[in-house]
């Protein structure tokens, strides 16, 4: 390992600071993984896992054939049932309960996560459906919770 870092460098005290960083990251656990240890030695050139290119995944559908118009009709009936539920659950309630917090000063949890997150970037909410229609004719949305993901001042 010493051999591979020193190659290249050109004096003593450039090989011994190159030795103390990878030292200093060795000793960060996370570093001690398989991937970052190929890393280290120089084993794989350094090109983010995003980056990387996937082969196309090629397909043999026939969208003429009857089966395929029959299932894409059923797909689309339950696609649209899916969505009808969650723009209702995206309410956050009936419109009792919104003028309520409205008449209060107060934002709706939705409108909050929308003020906070950065401008053009998305909210990935998790758990939309979460406890729906569990307790009868009570509606209680996501749970009475909102969860996700998204980017707040670029993290």
């Amino acid at each position: 390992m010493l051999g591979s870092v020193s190659q290249g460098l050109t004096s003593r005290t450039t090989s011994m600071q190159a030795c103390r960083f990878i030292r200093a990251r060795w000793e960060r656990g996370y570093y001690k993984d398989l991937y970052h240890r190929r890393q280290l030695l120089g084993a794989d050139p350094v090109i983010h896992r995003v980056a990387q290119q996937w082969s196309r995944i090629e397909s043999a559908v026939d969208v003429s054939s009857p089966e395929y118009k029959e299932n894409y009709a059923q797909m689309k009936n339950i696609v649209d049932d899916l969505r009808t539920k969650i723009s209702k659950i995206t309410e956050g309630g009936g419109e009792r309960a919104r003028a309520l917090h409205k008449s209060r000063g107060k934002m709706l949890a939705r409108e909050r996560i929308n003020a906070l997150i950065d401008p053009g970037t998305s909210f990935l909410e998790i758990g939309q459906l979460a406890g729906f229609e569990m307790y009868g004719k009570e509606e209680v949305p996501a749970g009475g919770i909102v969860a996700g993901v998204g980017s707040v001042s670029g993290r």
